[in-house]
């Protein structure tokens, strides 16, 4: 049954508003990191500054509020028939709702891929030494440590409309830079995405370069980090079960 729903939901998706934004997004978020590279001046030895703007302003202030859309736009297509539907034919919701999160992943999964190949070819063009490799670690990067925020736009569009939830991620976004740096980062999903690019682009939070020797650029980060976005991501899906379980019990 789980693959049937699967199935069904990604069948959905041909037909959403999501599936545009995956396409058009990368290439405005491309363009974008092109025009603020032209105010950075030249590039330091060896780094690219349009690899340093794509890759800090990317999770600061653009992917929270993107996977806020995508994670919102699923639940508020869903129409009441389907729901109707759901409990005639004594379909899980729990399914629905795993089925869900699988194609908001995939979702990002091929933005952040697609926008990886533009911005490489956006190296390329102004001659920067760019890494399609290095880019695609860090969108995988992206992806994980976004995995959270995810699960958090489910949770609070149970209570909340969908502009107060972007506007809410779009925040805890920007503060996340500053606790990217705190020796507390481990409970405040928000900074994960960048606090990964540290180790896999040497890019700093903040948004400059990070030397090979900096305690920020230890591979063993990617390793931390990633875990506790798996780690937060599951206990946040229990949870959204049970608040799942508690509204079909008030209905």
């Amino acid at each position: 049954m789980l693959k049937k729903v699967i199935a069904t939901e990604f069948l959905k998706d041909k037909r959403s508003s999501n599936r545009k934004m995956i396409v058009i997004l990368p290439f405005i978020f491309t363009i974008l990191s092109f025009l603020l590279t032209l105010l950075m001046g030249q590039n330091p030895e060896g780094r690219s500054n349009l690899v340093a703007a794509a890759y800090n302003w990317l999770p600061l202030i653009i992917l929270p509020a993107m996977v806020t859309l995508l994670s919102t736009n699923i639940l508020d297509e869903e129409k009441e028939n389907n729901k109707i539907f759901y409990k005639t034919k004594n379909i899980n919701t729990y399914h629905v709702l795993f089925a869900k999160n699988l194609v908001v992943f995939v979702q990002l999964l091929i933005m952040l891929l697609l926008f990886s190949f533009l911005i490489f070819l956006a190296g390329k063009f102004l001659g920067d030494n760019v890494s399609i490799f290095s880019l695609l670690e860090g969108s995988i990067g992206l992806v994980i440590g976004f995995l959270p925020i995810i699960i958090i736009s489910f949770i609070l569009k149970l209570h909340f409309k969908t502009l107060i939830v972007i506007l809410g991620n779009f925040i805890l976004g920007i503060i996340g830079a500053v606790a990217a740096l705190s020796q507390w980062w481990f409970v405040f999903p928000w900074c994960y995405g960048l606090k990964l690019m540290a180790p896999i682009l040497l890019i700093n939070p903040n948004g400059t370069f990070l030397s090979q020797n900096s305690e920020l650029a230890n591979n063993f980060n990617i390793f931390m980090v990633s875990i506790m976005a798996f780690l937060v991501y599951i206990l946040l899906l229990v949870l959204q079960i049970k608040l799942l379980k508690r509204s079909d019990n008030d209905d």
